[in-house]
């Protein structure tokens, strides 16, 4: 006859001991005795699940900016990377770009992408394709105001998905892998006035001199196809984007600099016809009208000799789909004669706000 006590398996504190000799750690809850392993298993696949919900997620530009990069405003700054030291000056932009720095703040982003004229290639388009980046910048035209060291991360996989994307529409391009290539000021002036704490990686995206080569109307052509691929990218990766379009509006300036460079009362428009043509620009973007600006392109850059030449503002308009609401104006004003203005397109309309 067998024996019914040893057929009974020993519990002691949480312990079962099966006829294998196995122990196992369980929860008793009612009716029911979960083992401990099986819920970590369970929490695992729960895990896994909303991980892949969440990689199945549209990534999306949640912020389109605007931002002018003469030196002159990271050197009115002081900040501690750049080596000379002003007195102020340029106020009215430099206020204007602190206030879209807090705002910038407030938004839920994973990385800033940044198409800048001052990083030139005349065969196709290059993107940032090394994890960091770190040297001493000196502009080449105002060594006397700026020499800022930067250290900076690049979001190499988010940069070679819009490299693969551009390249399949088409476009030819090309990844920067060699450590001791230098980041351009443009790129630099315009991600310290936005994010002087650095503490969010970027992307820079050179420009193709097709305005230089053909017209200001291939340049539109091209720019709105690279900034369709670079949003199939976004999308696809499921990251939150800020765009940057780094350049000022009407760029004729002076051929010689003020004794003192911050001297204020020597600051002004190069021309009127400058100032007429910028402010056009900027009435339109108020009203929304992102594609009549893009339209009028061609013969506003011809008019002005502006920094749209390079396809940033087309490329970054193309990416956020031709926006038709109104755009947050921070602050515009003359550096050297050029025309800068701070602008930004904010696709959440409980965020968007009138600034100015």
């Amino acid at each position: 006859m067998p024996n019914k006590q040893a057929s009974k398996k020993p519990i002691d504190k949480g312990i079962m001991a099966g006829h294998n000799g196995i122990e196992s750690h369980f929860i008793s809850h009612g009716k029911h005795t979960y083992s401990i392993n099986a819920m970590k298993i369970l929490k695992r696949l729960i895990h896994i699940v909303v991980v892949a919900t969440k990689g199945m997620e549209k990534g999306q530009v949640v912020l389109g900016c605007l931002a002018p990069h003469p030196p002159h405003l990271v050197y009115a700054e002081n900040p501690e990377q750049n080596e000379p030291f002003s007195e102020g000056g340029w106020e009215t932009l430099r206020w204007g770009y602190n206030r879209l720095a807090r705002k910038l703040k407030k938004i839920d982003y994973d990385v800033m992408v940044i198409f800048t004229p001052h990083w030139a290639t005349y065969i196709g388009t290059h993107f940032l394709g090394l994890p960091k980046f770190k040297s001493l910048s000196v502009d080449p035209i105002f060594p006397n105001i700026f020499r800022y060291k930067y250290d900076l991360t690049v979001d190499v996989q988010l940069a070679q998905e819009m490299h693969k994307s551009a390249s399949e529409a088409g476009i030819i391009t090309k990844m920067m892998t060699n450590p001791d290539f230098r980041i351009d000021y443009g790129t630099i002036t315009s991600c310290h006035m936005l994010n002087p704490e650095w503490d969010k990686p970027i992307i820079t995206i050179s420009s193709n001199r097709n305005t230089h080569y053909y017209s200001g109307e291939v340049m539109n052509e091209q720019a709105t196809a690279l900034g369709e691929a670079c949003l199939k990218a976004i999308e696809k990766s499921g990251k939150k984007v800020v765009l940057v379009s780094s350049h000022s509006l009407s760029h004729r300036h002076f051929v010689t600099e003020s004794p003192l460079p911050e001297d204020m009362s020597r600051e002004h428009i190069y021309n009127h016809s400058q100032y007429v043509w910028d402010m056009k620009m900027i009435n339109m973007m108020r009203e929304g009208k992102m594609k009549e600006v893009i339209d009028i392109m061609p013969e506003y850059t011809e008019q002005t000799i502006a920094e749209t030449e390079a396809g940033g503002l087309t490329w970054m308009m193309a990416a956020m789909g031709l926006p038709n609401y109104p755009a947050e104006i921070y602050g515009y004003q003359s550096v050297i004669g050029t025309g800068n203005a701070v602008v930004a397109w904010d696709p959440n309309s409980q965020t968007r706000e009138i600034v100015l």
